[in-house]
């Protein structure tokens, strides 16, 4: 989440505004950045999560779900199939090294 406010903050100062809202692949993390209750099983992270749920309730930040399937970084962190791996490279606006006739690019 640090990284999240400084990369934030600085495109604010450059004049960019974020638009998108922060998108988590852990429905547990979501439910406590929302859940304002505190359980007796994550009172040992209360106090990062109160932060993380006072940005949430203040509006400067919107977390949302993301399926695994969807998930743009697992392209560098996980072995994909080659649909998936097609799928999320478009998402990154990449293209294949492949000229036309099918071979590869030296």
């Amino acid at each position: 989440m640090q990284e999240i406010i400084f990369l934030k903050l600085l495109l604010q100062e450059l004049g960019f505004t974020a638009t998108q809202a922060n998108t988590i692949y852990n429905q547990s993390c979501i439910k406590i950045c929302y859940n304002t209750e505190l359980h007796g099983r994550s009172k040992h992270i209360h106090v990062r999560y109160c932060f993380v749920q006072e940005k949430v309730e203040r509006h400067e930040f919107t977390v949302t779900y993301c399926g695994t399937k969807s998930m743009i970084a697992d392209i560098f962190t996980k072995a994909l199939d080659k649909h998936q791996f097609r799928e999320l490279r478009a998402k990154l606006r990449m293209q294949s090294l492949e000229n036309r006739s099918g071979h590869s690019v030296k």
